[in-house]
């Protein structure tokens, strides 16, 4: 049942699409708003046309009030729609995707091993302290997820999302084998936890089982859904600012990861091709060209494979833009 119904000549075909986007667990709330107001618009101003043409596209041009990538967020779900029906044989009109505006202000923080002891030994701490002081369910359930959160994180190179919308169901606990099957964008992989990283999901798992026995998600909050992102921002925010001063977020457990990675491969001359791709794979990325970007943060092996590789490394790393934010 539809809830909040589309207008335009266009609904069925939005029916269909949002449909087909559910079926692959890649629909979300902003996306449904965007879709919504995008088909107010047509309805407004295409009352009778019921198959997508140029000029209803009006809509995703980029606002005066818009900057950074607002306008590329707006109207990401109108291109995939736009995606869906030339797929379908139904529109010839291309995508004109806004590209990604990378944000030069904020710097990853690539933490050093005394910062990350410092930080679990206080993250630790503070959950304990928590589940001391209150016992709601909501307060016992972030105080065991946390630990475990941050370390996964840590651990496996996840995006901060894709962990919090992990299902236990999406984890092999014999393997140690992880299905990101909710991602950015739709792109499902999979990862394999280190032994140590498994065997602590498997105690958490017991932990969790006794507190929410029903949950489907590996990190639920108290009414079984996923996190919002200001619970993960919050939480670090508390930790780290016990540890250190500088800027950092929880995002910066996966530049940590690639960039470490990155750097194992050192010593293993030009042939570092089947190593990137993997890399790649394992984090997520629509292209290794994503990948490639973080040797900005590794000056001496970029140095290295720039002289191994000549231009095409630079241009490599200059249409790396072009696919998007990690």
């Amino acid at each position: 049942m539809i809830r909040r119904p589309y207008l335009s000549g266009l609904a069925l075909l939005m029916n269909e699409f949002v449909l087909s986007r559910k079926a692959a667990d890649t629909w979300s709330a902003t996306y449904s708003d965007n879709l919504h107001n995008f088909d107010k618009y047509c309805f407004d101003n295409f009352p009778k046309q019921s198959e997508l043409v140029e000029g209803m596209l009006a809509w995703c041009n980029p606002r005066d009030s818009e900057n950074g990538n607002s306008c590329r967020v707006r109207t990401t779900c109108v291109w995939n729609f736009v995606d869906y029906l030339r797929e379908l044989g139904m529109t010839t009109i291309q995508s004109k995707r806004q590209k990604y505006v990378k944000d030069l202000s904020f710097a990853p923080h690539l933490f050093t091993d005394e910062e990350l002891d410092q930080f679990f030994v206080e993250c630790d701490r503070v959950c304990l302290a928590k589940r001391e002081r209150n016992k709601t369910l909501s307060t016992r359930l972030s105080a065991l997820e946390i630990p475990v959160f941050f370390r996964l994180l840590r651990s496996a190179g996840l995006r901060t999302c894709e962990a919090r919308w992990l299902n236990i169901s999406d984890i092999d606990f014999t393997t140690g084998v992880v299905s990101v099957r909710k991602s950015k964008g739709g792109a499902q992989h999979r990862i394999v936890l280190h032994q140590s990283m498994l065997g602590l999901l498997n105690k958490y798992i017991e932990s969790l089982s006794r507190l929410m026995p029903r949950s489907a998600l590996l990190f639920p909050d108290a009414k079984s859904h996923p996190h919002d992102p200001r619970w993960e921002f919050y939480n670090f925010r508390d930790i780290w600012s016990r540890v250190s001063s500088e800027p950092a977020r929880a995002y910066d457990f996966r530049h940590l990861y690639a960039t470490q990675n990155i750097e194992a491969m050192e010593g293993i001359g030009c042939e570092m091709n089947g190593q990137l791709m993997f890399l790649a794979r394992s984090m997520g990325h629509s292209s290794p060209a994503m990948t490639c970007a973080y040797f900005h943060y590794i000056p001496v092996l970029h140095d290295k494979v720039e002289k191994c590789s000549g231009d095409s490394f630079k241009n490599l790393l200059q249409n790396q833009s072009c696919h998007g934010k990690d």
